[in-house]
């Protein structure tokens, strides 16, 4: 496992630089031993060192593209968000997401949540009726893991599936839902109250009362989940090296 690579590894480090150390001295260098073996043992760290990570969560790109990220939402250290994003309320950016609002704009909504490894772009071109280019996510919503998002419109109370694909000028409507893995072909509207599946996605039913019900309780969940980390965190967390 990783302990014995370590062992294995400070035995090898150590075993060079005792062998530059007596090899010096072999030589009739003695008093060059010490500075030897440092130089050995220099350029093996230099080697095997591990650098700290240059991730960083927010990355601003100018005055006009920076994230915005209410005091109450929960952003997870490995996800990341690039320019013109707007995180409301409560909402929730689980680990390893990450939101590009550099050519476009994002607006995530109070209470939802994008679970690991969403992707959520915005297009770069404005809109045919002169709108700015935007993904909006609105409140209450729910997306499942490794799904994508790019240039659409989910209103509040819908659920996204995971490994769902929805492409520009989608529009859910409320309380409607998207099997996992659909994809939503551009330009594609669900409507209110329904369930759509397949790919290219389409109509399977209406969604039952307790489906609808789910939607909601779904956001509430990872709501509560967020409180629950973030309370951890700010109790058990330990210093690191930006």
């Amino acid at each position: 496992g990783g302990s014995h690579f370590l062992t294995m590894l400070s035995r090898v480090l150590v075993g060079r630089g005792l062998r530059a150390f007596a090899s010096a001295g072999a030589s009739g260098e003695s008093s060059n031993a010490a500075p030897v073996a440092g130089q050995v043992l220099k350029r093996l760290y230099e080697q095997y060192r591990e650098p700290y990570s240059r991730h960083r969560s927010l990355i601003v790109l100018d005055d006009e593209r920076r994230p915005s990220v209410s005091v109450e939402a929960y952003v997870h250290p490995s996800a990341t968000l690039v320019g013109n994003v707007f995180v409301s309320d409560r909402a929730s950016v689980w680990p390893g997401c990450v939101l590009r609002g550099d050519v476009g704009r994002i607006m995530f909504g109070a209470y939802s949540n994008l679970q690991d490894g969403v992707v959520v772009t915005a297009p770069g071109e404005t809109r045919a009726d002169g709108s700015a280019p935007v993904t909006s996510i609105g409140d209450f919503v729910t997306i499942g893991h490794n799904a994508i998002l790019h240039g659409c419109t989910l209103t509040k109370e819908t659920l996204v599936g995971m490994g769902a694909i929805v492409l520009e000028g989608c529009v859910m409507e409320p309380q409607s839902m998207l099997a996992a893995g659909t994809v939503l072909l551009a330009g594609t509207r669900v409507p209110a109250g329904q369930l759509w599946a397949g790919n290219p996605g389409k109509y399977v039913r209406d969604l039952t009362d307790d489906e609808i019900h789910f939607i909601a309780v779904s956001a509430d969940v990872y709501y509560a989940s967020a409180q629950q980390i973030t309370a951890a965190t700010a109790v058990n967390s330990l210093a690191y090296v930006e």
